[in-house]
């Protein structure tokens, strides 16, 4: 099996010759124009990842529904082609939901993709229509519920610990798994949901010395970090 990546000038190989054709370029006038709705027919499905770069790739935000989950993973593993920043935003499907082990690795990715859309970072968010039709908390209230820890200010343990659980965070003995925290002296181990690694906030008396990245398995320090930023680990904020 071979498998190629392409990237940077390698994708104007595909998206270069839709320039030729006046469909394309009617197609892009009509939606910059906001002529909409839009239509296209008559694409197969190998050439709609395509397309739909071809006439989106200076939105920064884009979304992409598709009728059901399944179909939403294969545009999803056939767009990572065109496009670094593109997510999938899984289904809240009762089952599959009820059936993850750890029982946020759903949320995590859900949380993920809201993360990029506050912190207005580009995006491409490929999902199904199930997920259009949930309910989700508004931006503006989960962007007031995200908790900042930066070096040099003050933290009380008690405080913070009450935020972490009212977002969702487990307190255990020790962290190792997402959504997790734990507290010892003036050491504060959270794992956040949206991050690959867990922190270790480190202070002297209140104040804040560090805040590092560390490795689970071996605890060593990864890299100091400045701020550092945790977005809630469910998706629904108690007060």
């Amino acid at each position: 099996m071979h498998i190629y990546l392409f990237g940077g000038d390698a994708l104007k190989t595909f998206t270069e010759p839709l320039k030729e054709l006046k469909e394309f370029n009617d197609l892009r006038e009509d939606i910059n124009l906001r002529n909409l709705p839009v239509q296209v027919t008559g694409c197969i499905d190998s050439q709609k990842s395509n397309l739909i770069y071809g006439v989106s790739k200076e939105f920064t935000f884009k979304v992409i529904l598709t009728s059901n989950e399944l179909k939403a993973n294969e545009i999803y593993e056939d767009y990572k082609l065109y496009d670094k920043n593109v997510y999938k935003y899984p289904s809240k499907d009762a089952i599959f939901y009820s059936a993850d082990i750890r029982g946020n690795a759903i949320t995590r990715d859900r949380i993920q993709v809201l993360r990029r859309i506050i912190e207005k970072k580009p995006t491409t968010i490929i999902a199904s229509l199930d997920c259009g039709m949930e309910k989700i908390l508004p931006l503006d209230f989960l962007k007031k519920k995200i908790i900042s820890i930066s070096e040099d200010s003050t933290l009380d343990f008690k405080t913070l610990a009450k935020e972490l659980t009212q977002l969702g965070y487990e307190r255990q003995a020790q962290v190792e798994n997402h959504g997790e925290f734990t507290i010892r002296g003036g050491i504060i181990d959270i794992f956040p949901l949206t991050e690959e690694t867990p922190y270790r906030i480190e202070l002297w008396g209140d104040e804040i010395d560090s805040i590092r990245s560390f490795d689970v398995d071996s605890q060593r320090s990864i890299e100091q970090v400045k701020e550092l930023l945790i977005y809630p680990a469910s998706e629904i904020v108690l007060d």
